[in-house]
């Protein structure tokens, strides 16, 4: 998954295009996914919108991206768990 800065759109490996107001997005915990600070992409984690692969790419792009920012790597992260 790759940012297209200038559109703030994530373009999946897919092809499918994702608008996300300056690169942003947040899952709440029922499972709804918001982009940028109010925008809403999807209702819930059941919902078809994404492939369970389109999925998996966001979260794990996400994820990295909190880890690279505290410096940790997947196993620091697991081992504060």
């Amino acid at each position: 998954m790759k940012l297209n800065d200038i559109k703030d759109t994530y373009i999946l490996s897919t092809g499918k295009r994702v608008y996300a107001n300056r690169g942003l997005l947040s899952i709440s915990d029922d499972g709804e996914v918001f982009e940028g600070y109010d925008g809403h992409v999807t209702s819930s984690k059941d919902d078809n919108m994404f492939t369970r692969t389109e999925r998996e790419e966001i979260a794990v792009t996400v994820v990295a991206r909190w880890l690279d920012w505290a410096n940790l790597t997947g196993s620091d992260w697991i081992r504060r768990k």
